[in-house]
């Protein structure tokens, strides 16, 4: 899946995204409040600035993802 793969799905409402295949992808900055990313591959992800509040982070894979000044507050993990 790509980021825009990804944004689109959440712009339409849909919030379960489990197991996505997210690796270097680029969200900067993106709103994914309560997404569920339920083992996502989030491998080299630019997250930076990512508004994460809520989200479920369960079993999801971040090595080298950037989350520098990514909202992580309630995050389920």
């Amino acid at each position: 899946m790509t980021a825009h793969e990804l944004l689109a799905k959440y712009a339409n409402g849909e919030r379960k995204i489990c197991g996505a295949d997210l690796s270097n992808a680029n969200v900067m900055g993106a709103t994914l409040r309560r997404a569920n990313l339920n083992s996502a591959d989030l491998m080299d992800a630019n997250l930076s600035g990512a508004k994460l509040g809520g989200a479920n982070l369960r079993e999801a894979t971040f090595e080298g993802a950037n989350l520098d000044g990514a909202n992580l507050d309630g995050v389920i993990e």
